[in-house]
């Protein structure tokens, strides 16, 4: 990490070669800190990776959309080993029963969620397969933000919800959680999570 002052502006990040200046790769509206740089009244978060070069911002936002969620991140609601993850889907492992498995949802302060896409296998119309968004309140419960039921029965396949309540994501009070429900009908292979996506602006 290194401090330098050029035209009475001061940056900080890694230098990586001898008086570089900083490339921004996203724009930042928070105090300047580690990894950040300040010139013409804004502040820009990047690397410094070529000499005499100019901040470039790439993105107005810090983390671009979409964020996903791989079927590896979500564990069970309940304490079970009925289920076996693989290289890219989550499946049942010997239930024909329903289980729910939850991952946590991390969203930059502020901006708005306006799409929820489920990935998965489905070839059963018996079967049942969907997600769920939450906003948590942390003591007075939970909101429901957007739900996707699976009703494909050809095999791999998508589907979204883009009519997303309580979207502005707000994590001074409340926390996010996507849930996902798979429930086999005659065959643990029926029903296949693969993952979710979700998308936003800012």
């Amino acid at each position: 990490m290194g401090l330098k002052e050029e035209n009475q502006v001061k940056m900080v990040g890694v230098l990586p070669s001898q008086g570089a200046d900083p490339i921004p790769v996203r724009l930042s509206t928070e105090s300047a800190g580690a990894g950040m740089i300040e010139k013409n009244q804004v502040r820009m978060v990047g690397v410094l990776p070529s000499q005499g070069a100019d901040p470039i911002p790439v993105s107005g936002m810090l983390y671009p959309s979409p964020i996903a969620l791989p079927h590896n991140a979500f564990i069970p609601q309940s304490d079970t080993i009925q289920y076996t993850l693989y290289t890219s889907v989550l499946v049942s492992r010997l239930l024909l029963t329903s289980q729910v498995f939850f991952a946590p949802v991390f969203l930059p302060d502020g901006v708005t969620v306006t799409k929820l896409t489920l990935f998965g296998y489905r070839d059963d119309a018996a079967s049942v397969f969907s997600i769920t968004l939450y906003r948590n309140d942390r003591a007075d419960g939970n909101v429901i933000m957007g739900t996707v039921i699976a009703d494909w029965t050809t095999g791999y396949s998508s589907k979204y919800d883009d009519s997303i309540a309580s979207a502005l994501i707000d994590n001074d009070d409340y926390q996010y959680v996507v849930y996902v429900t798979i429930d086999p009908n005659d065959s643990i292979w029926d029903v296949r999570f693969s993952g979710v996506k979700i998308e936003f602006t800012a």
